[in-house]
């Protein structure tokens, strides 16, 4: 009959519709996961990105104090360099005086 027909029609098309809002359903669901997936991605680029900038600012810090210590190296070298300079100085001064010291002494004693 016509009428047994368009309920058996009917029917399938109402299961045909029940699988496919099950698998809107479950694409809506997927899709829900792989957005949060994202945005967890998203965060965890951000903090990367945070803490790549804070590596680059310790890096920054740490060529300053470097070349810093560099200069502080160079002045203590040339320092040292004037030092022993002038030690040499006085100490062949010092020799100067002694010789004089001991010709005086030497002249003194011929006396």
């Amino acid at each position: 009959d016509g009428r047994d027909e368009l309920a058996s029609r009917l029917g399938e098309a109402n299961d045909t519709i029940k699988s496919i809002e099950g698998e809107r359903n479950k694409a809506k669901e997927e899709c829900d996961r792989l957005k949060t997936s994202v945005d967890e991605l998203r965060s965890s680029v951000d903090s990367l990105e945070t803490e790549k900038a804070s590596l680059a600012d310790q890096v920054r810090k740490l060529e300053a104090e470097s070349s810093e210590a560099k200069s502080l190296q160079s002045d203590a070298v040339v320092r040292l360099i004037d030092a022993r300079d002038e030690l040499s100085s006085v100490r062949t001064s010092k020799d100067g005086e002694i010789d004089i010291l001991k010709q005086t002494l030497r002249s003194a004693e011929a006396k």
